[in-house]
């Protein structure tokens, strides 16, 4: 039998994130860029379904960023991320860090990130990673509360409209 693995790597984050396999959590002093250290995870092992999976829980609307990595068998295996079950995208074959950007609508969403293996045949490390998970909540846009007065405007001009 083939082990799957997953290696979650994140920096220091706000999110709570379930759905993690038990493995020793061990810190790094190293810095891994201006502001923060790395924390790792060991490799996890997947159930007997083939999969590990890592997920949270943000309000939209916001921006989600995050990194990650693949190395599977090409179009067997894959890493994939979903919001609130719906897929997307995915990564398989030999993928190298790259960044996501994804926009994450209104309301409560999981985020869930999973890395399955379907074959029992091992290609490269068999294993995904994910580091650097980022959500930025989006500013709440402006409300009118009352219609501005009519007021005529020649073509190019500003128009104002006085704060209450």
């Amino acid at each position: 039998m083939v082990r799957t693995k997953a290696r979650w790597r994140w920096r220091w984050t706000r999110l709570a994130w379930s759905g993690l396999p038990r493995a020793t959590i061990r810190g790094s002093r190293k810095p891994v860029s201006r502001t923060t250290a790395a924390t790792r995870r060991n490799p996890a092992p997947a159930a007997t379904e083939h999969r590990s999976t890592l997920q949270t829980l943000v309000t939209g609307p916001g921006t989600l960023r995050f990194w990650w990595k693949v190395s599977c068998e090409p179009g067997q295996d894959a890493l994939k991320f979903e919001v609130s079950g719906t897929e997307q995208c995915r990564i398989t074959g030999d993928v190298n860090w790259e960044q996501r950007t994804i926009e994450i609508p209104r309301g409560s969403q999981t985020l869930a990130w999973t890395y399955r293996k379907q074959s029992n045949v091992a290609v490269d490390q068999d294993a995904g990673w994910l580091d650097q998970v980022v959500f930025t909540p989006a500013s709440a846009p402006p409300v009118i509360t009352t219609q501005p007065a009519n007021q005529p405007v020649k073509p190019g001009s500003n128009a104002a409209f006085p704060s209450r």
